[in-house]
């Protein structure tokens, strides 16, 4: 079995440290950047695994602003990372990653919105693939624990269809 990478050997990590840098102004992101991550994970040339990795160190950041660049981030690779970082996303380790952000003490309302509408969004557009269900059944916890999602967006809606084709 082979051992994983340490984390600052990945990859993926300048990429996703480039496109959430706590130097970008609050609340912009750069689009170049982020489509520059999504291509890189969909050419395979980071394992999936890695480039979640690198993202969560991007989410669990200390400064707000870029936890939600790094939620962006997350979201346009799902749009874009093709099949592969779709199941790693869908994975378990990722989704109970996420709810557990929400328990913390030190999440911002901003922060916690952001990963409810995230995992909505992902709940409505993966309901049809039962290989990315496990978002659907956390949707479905999180709505049985009480907690509230915003109103779905529309152009999250139509991100379905344009959503990237299995590979």
């Amino acid at each position: 079995m082979e051992l994983p990478l340490p984390l600052w050997l990945l990859p993926a990590v300048p990429r996703a440290d480039r496109a959430t840098s706590e130097y970008l102004p609050a609340g912009q992101e750069d689009l170049t950047l982020s489509l520059d991550a999504c291509d890189y994970i969909r050419g395979k040339q980071v394992n999936p695994r890695d480039a979640i990795r690198a993202l969560k160190r991007r989410i669990s950041h200390r400064n707000p602003n870029v936890q939600m660049l790094g939620l962006k981030l997350t979201d346009t690779c799902v749009k874009n990372g093709g099949h592969h970082f779709l199941v790693e996303v869908a994975s378990r380790d990722f989704m109970d990653y996420l709810t557990g952000i929400l328990d913390q003490q030190s999440t911002t309302v901003e922060v916690r919105e952001k990963i409810l509408a995230l995992i909505q969004s992902w709940a409505h557009t993966f309901q049809s693939r039962p290989d990315l269900t496990y978002v659907c059944d956390v949707h479905r916890t999180l709505v049985a624990a009480g907690h509230r999602f915003p109103k779905p967006e529309k152009t999250n809606a139509s991100m379905i269809d344009t959503m990237t084709p299995m590979d």
